[in-house]
């Protein structure tokens, strides 16, 4: 067995197979919401001391290693409380991945794109595809066409937003490091 000390022990060698089944967020993976569900995610796993199994800062060992039983076990917790995150039709779509480091990365590569074109493409699809039902008025139609469009205004408003909010946070923490650095700069 590994000490406690080794990287795969990071909640200490403690059996958490009861805390499978938890949520580790309220939030749920629809596909449309993947920025601030990974923000959410993100914090949780780090909270946990899990976030490595996800970004791969915790390496798989070989599989003859003595501390790959534990670091199994303990991926398959974070892929689990992952699948307990998103919406069962996304679930169906990444259920067979091995480990949370692939579930992680398929995940983003689907739906975290920054200018999330997938998603804008499917609200302008459901626009293009809206026609007047014979009850409906004009009015009405005209209404709902309006909806869906200050909906895609909205969503692409947001997008640029937390990009901006992401950008200004990157450059904080650049300035706070040099900063920090005492660098003497010239201008």
């Amino acid at each position: 067995m590994a000490n406690s000390s080794s990287i795969v022990y990071v909640d200490g060698g403690k059996n958490n197979s009861h805390e499978a089944s938890n949520k580790r967020t309220s939030f749920v993976l629809t596909g449309q919401n993947y920025l601030p569900w990974s923000q959410a995610v993100t914090i949780a796993l780090r909270g946990c001391s899990k976030l490595g199994y996800v970004n791969g800062n915790i390496p798989t060992p070989v599989v003859d290693d003595s501390q790959y039983v534990d670091w199994e076990a303990n991926d398959n917790l974070v892929m689990t409380w992952l699948f307990n995150s998103m919406d069962p039709a996304i679930y169906e779509i990444f259920a067979y991945s091995e480990t949370s480091t692939e579930l992680w990365n398929s995940l983003k590569n689907m739906y975290g794109h920054d200018d999330n074109s997938s998603l804008i493409f499917e609200i302008q699809q459901k626009i293009s595809n809206m026609t007047q039902t014979p009850d409906q008025s004009f009015t009405e139609h005209f209404g709902n066409l309006k909806k869906k469009g200050m909906s895609l205004t909205s969503i692409i408003l947001l997008l640029l937003l937390w990009k901006n909010i992401l950008n200004v946070k990157s450059k904080t923490k650049f300035f706070n490091y040099l900063l920090a650095s005492n660098l003497n700069m010239r201008m």
